[in-house]
């Protein structure tokens, strides 16, 4: 059963709502432990007897919460803190200020997630009631000592700043929980930005966000007049690859060339698959003359790649069609430049590159 309990603890450690929970359990055991040495100090024994039973009735709230009666814990609770308030300003008066631990109640029991919005406003509303029917009561029935007002006054200072710290710790730990959630937002919309932006086969970027890059590049150009190439990738005889070896091979071979591109390519430049066999390479701030020389060395490599593969022996080439923009060139028409040299160089006899 221990065990048990203990394996709970543990594995809700990252639960927020239990460790919220489980810190203000611990907090009250803590506190009426305290004023249960106080009260036996001021030789007032049914208070240091009430005390001492409403620490361990904190803390078995802590391990029925462990054990999964999160709304026992809770009554539990609240009943003991509505009776400590009631008895300590009965017995020392208003300005003992152990009312404001009732106070506490309300806020406390918005917070939490175990409740019906429903249940939530009948108990605040009860927490609401009390309060003023004790205030009524105790301002016509209560005794004070004459002797410790002094005393008093001041313990109901304290009364007054253990609730606020009460109240700030709740603060403490939602405000937490609101900055881990919306760093959490952050991180799924990151993971969400990249799976729609990046080829599931490849792992480079898909066609929307290599035509993003290329329409952020025309622009950029025509911002600073600068030089703008692009490279028109196709696989040679891919649908004989697929034919002849299956379309798992097939695949391995885009995974290795998308691979060898991309690391062929400077820090600025961008390859991104732009469908089937074909890719896109975006080359800024580079001219006709080294946009050629650098898409024939990647296409010279790939010409000795080997796929690891013991199904498949046969190089892969490539073709790659290349366009530079100009002034007044739309995007389509940029594409349309490399596609037809892309065309020109099947026509050629493949393995090459060619320029409009």
């Amino acid at each position: 059963m221990i065990k048990n309990m203990i394996q709970k603890i543990k594995s809700e450690r990252r639960n927020r709502q239990f460790q919220f929970s489980a810190s203000l359990y611990l907090y009250g055991c803590s506190i009426t432990s305290i004023y249960s040495i106080f009260y036996l100090c001021m030789k007032i024994y049914f208070l240091t007897f009430w005390s001492a039973a409403s620490a361990l009735l904190f803390l078995c709230c802590f391990f029925l919460m462990a054990c999964g009666y999160s709304k026992t814990a809770m009554w539990i609770g609240a009943v003991s803190t509505v009776c400590m308030s009631f008895l300590g300003d009965f017995t020392f008066g208003w300005n003992y200020g152990t009312h404001f631990f009732l106070v506490c109640l309300i806020p406390l029991i918005l917070a939490t997630e175990i409740m019906s919005k429903k249940t939530k406003l009948v108990l605040c509303s009860l927490c609401a009631v009390t309060y003023f029917v004790m205030l009524q009561f105790i301002l016509h029935s209560a005794f004070l000592h004459p002797e410790r007002s002094l005393i008093i006054n001041i313990i109901g200072d304290i009364n007054l700043f253990v609730s606020f710290g009460v109240l700030g710790f709740a603060m403490i730990r939602y405000s937490g929980a609101v900055i881990a959630n919306e760093r959490k937002l952050e991180l799924i919309n990151c993971k969400m930005a990249h799976l729609a932006n990046t080829d599931q086969l490849t792992g480079i970027p898909n066609r929307r966000c290599i035509y993003s890059v290329l329409n952020s590049e025309i622009a950029e150009y025509e911002r600073s007049n600068g030089h703008l190439v692009i490279g028109l990738v196709d696989v040679d005889d891919f649908k004989k690859i697929n034919d002849t070896y299956g379309h798992l091979i097939g695949d391995q071979v885009l995974i290795e060339l998308a691979n060898q591109i991309r690391n062929q390519l400077g820090e600025h430049d961008t390859v991104g698959r732009w469908g089937g066999e074909e890719f896109l390479i975006v080359l800024p701030e580079t001219n006709l003359e080294k946009g050629m020389e650098i898409l024939e060395n990647i296409r010279k490599s790939l010409a000795n790649m080997k796929i690891d593969s013991s199904q498949y022996q046969p190089a892969v080439t490539i073709t790659i069609g290349v366009a530079e923009y100009k002034l007044d060139l739309t995007f389509r028409e940029l594409i349309s430049q490399a596609d037809e040299c892309l065309y020109l160089g099947k026509q050629k006899g493949k393995n090459c590159v060619i320029a409009a």
